[in-house]
């Protein structure tokens, strides 16, 4: 979803700010945050996709509700 559209969703309120929800992703999974988008999951819903880089060395990708902020899945690779 290119900025404008991400803007204007959070402008209308479909869409927590992305500072937000990148804190919630780091207070699940601690580390580095490296991408971060927001798009449109089959269902319709809005959703942030975030990668995080662990002290570890891991990488979590998070996907997170992007009206309500909640972590919707994590997962590890």
């Amino acid at each position: 979803m290119e900025i404008d559209r991400a803007r204007a969703a959070v402008s209308a309120g479909y869409a927590q700010s992305l500072i937000n929800v990148m804190r919630e992703a780091l207070r699940i999974v601690p580390g580095q945050i490296l991408d971060a988008h927001l798009y449109h999951r089959s269902n319709g819903q809005l959703a942030y996709a975030i990668t995080v880089l662990t002290p570890k060395g891991r990488y979590s990708d998070l996907e997170i509700d992007a009206l309500h902020n909640v972590i919707l899945s994590v997962k590890e690779r």
